[in-house]
């Protein structure tokens, strides 16, 4: 698994916690980050599994 998604999946994080717990809008840019982060490790896990 690359590194980078460790990133990613911290990133997300840290941007779900705050519209969690602070009640702060996330911004389209963020949410479409990571939508293409889940889309991208899923074809990732997918690919391994074949």
């Amino acid at each position: 698994m690359p590194v980078e998604f460790g990133r990613a999946f911290n990133r997300a994080h840290d941007i779900r916690q705050v519209a969690d717990y602070t009640g702060d809008l996330i911004e389209a840019d963020d949410v479409s980050w990571m939508i293409q982060q889940a889309a991208d490790f899923v074809e990732l896990v997918k690919a391994d599994l074949h």
